[in-house]
């Protein structure tokens, strides 16, 4: 009768012989049969309770041992995930579905959703960039427009006093006799004589006086231009640091864990410090893409931008440093104007950044790209930037102002990623670092103030 039999006569059998030779064989293909009876249902309801009862039900199963059930009750709420992400069909939605199923079934649909809404986000964000862009390419060529008229009326007012002092010195001179004064008979005859003379020098003199105040003021006005970084003032707030979500899993280690960071009012430079203005402050260019002033100084360490900041604050009369790794991510995040975005100002790259994939292998000229919600240019891609901090481990604890004291052996900070990195080290939470004498060619800085 075993193996033969269907459950009710195994149950006969039991009832007949409870202690006999063949019941624990009974019982168990009774309860295999409850068991796959019990599956089956659970299968059927296509519902994770009841796959969680079936688990409770049948600790000792095979199916439980194996991990078949666990797997059925991942499947399950992966796909209700996904059911609900695309029943919101959001951003936040598929963000969520990504986090919690680190990609998953359904991955690539997330992602090419995200991108999706992304795009249409970033077609606006870009219209704005540009917009600011093109607005910040007019003033610069208005003001060089306007340098050029100064510079043009300047060498026609110098003309026109070297014509009239050669006019002047072509006009016959007439000696008076020694020791005659003349006499107020003689008065009229005297202006007769070098009225023409007298007009001469009423036009020059004004034109001199008009000349010598341009020679002063131009330079001046120069000086303070070539020594005055524009600086663009970021309110203070609170934002979270480190690893957040729309890094979409890409973080590295020493950008977790995320955590509550409050920074003050600062100003950060609208552009990175270029080679003309290094070698206006220095005297020379260490760079090693040379003949290109508006491109970024780099071959530079932490410690030669410390010497040069020394440099310009005693010129300047200012107070110039390098920005704190939080008041670099609050910037480059947008501050209180933030997007949420994973690199500085979009989502997508080849947008706001310089990197491995577009650059040519070669730096290029600041504010060749877009602008972050602030304004400020190339806070990805590039060169990476320096910090004035040390290496700061990460904790969960909110801090304010943290800023890891840089003693002459530690690590330096360096930020934003560059022309040489790939996609990934130019993610606005992305950490690198270098000792203080470390020069590389892709490295440079931007300053800050208080």
């Amino acid at each position: 009768m075993i193996n033969r039999g269907t459950p009710e006569d195994y149950r006969g059998f039991l009832a007949l012989y409870p202690d006999g030779r063949y019941h624990q064989e009974a019982k168990a293909f009774l309860a295999k049969i409850a068991e796959e009876k019990a599956w089956q249902a659970a299968l059927a309801t296509n519902q994770v309770q009841a796959l969680l009862d079936f688990e409770t039900q049948f600790p000792q199963s095979t199916r439980v041992a194996s991990n078949e059930v666990d797997d059925r009750i991942n499947a399950l709420e992966e796909d209700q995930l996904w059911r609900e992400a695309t029943r919101s069909n959001t951003v936040s939605g598929y963000r969520e579905y990504l986090r919690r199923t680190r990609l998953g079934k359904y991955g690539m649909e997330a992602r090419d959703a995200m991108a999706g809404f992304r795009q249409i986000d970033e077609d606006a964000q870009r219209r704005e960039q540009e917009k600011q862009a093109a607005e910040a390419r007019e003033a610069s060529r208005r003001q060089e427009a306007e340098e050029a008229r100064q510079k043009e009326a300047e060498e026609k007012v110098r003309e026109e006093a070297e014509r009239l002092k050669k006019k002047q010195e072509s006009i016959p001179q007439k000696k008076k006799p020694s020791g005659v004064v003349p006499s107020a008979r003689t008065a009229p005859l005297f202006w007769n004589r070098h009225k023409r003379l007298i007009y001469i020098g009423w036009a020059i003199v004004p034109g001199i006086i008009f000349v010598l105040l341009l020679v002063k003021i131009i330079p001046s006005k120069q000086s303070d231009s070539l020594f005055s970084p524009q600086m663009v003032l970021v309110e203070g707030g609170t934002f979270t640091m480190g690893c957040t979500d729309e890094q979409v899993g890409d973080c590295n280690d020493d950008e977790k864990p995320s955590h509550q960071v409050t920074v003050g009012d600062f100003k950060i430079g609208k552009y990175e410090v270029t080679q003309a203005e290094w070698k206006a402050v220095m005297g020379n260019n260490p760079s090693e893409f040379k003949n290109c002033d508006h491109c970024q100084v780099h071959l530079v360490s932490w410690n030669d931008v410390q010497e040069f900041i020394k440099k310009l604050n005693q010129k300047t009369g200012k107070n110039y440093r390098l920005p704190t790794e939080a008041e670099w991510e609050y910037a480059a995040r947008g501050g209180q104007k933030s997007n949420k975005t994973e690199f500085a100002g979009s989502q997508n790259l080849d947008a706001v950044g310089w990197y491995d994939h577009n650059s040519d292998s070669k730096p290029h000229p600041v504010g060749g790209k877009a602008p972050n919600e602030l304004g400020i240019f190339d806070m990805t891609g590039n060169v990476r930037e320096l910090c004035g901090d040390g290496i700061r481990s990460y904790t969960s604890d909110s801090q304010t102002n943290p800023k890891e004291p840089s003693g002459s052996g530690s690590s330096r900070v360096l930020r934003g990623g560059s022309w040489a990195n790939s996609i990934r080290n130019c993610r606005v939470s992305s950490r690198g670092y270098d000792m203080p004498n470390g020069r590389r060619v892709n490295d440079g800085f931007r300053l800050a103030q208080d």
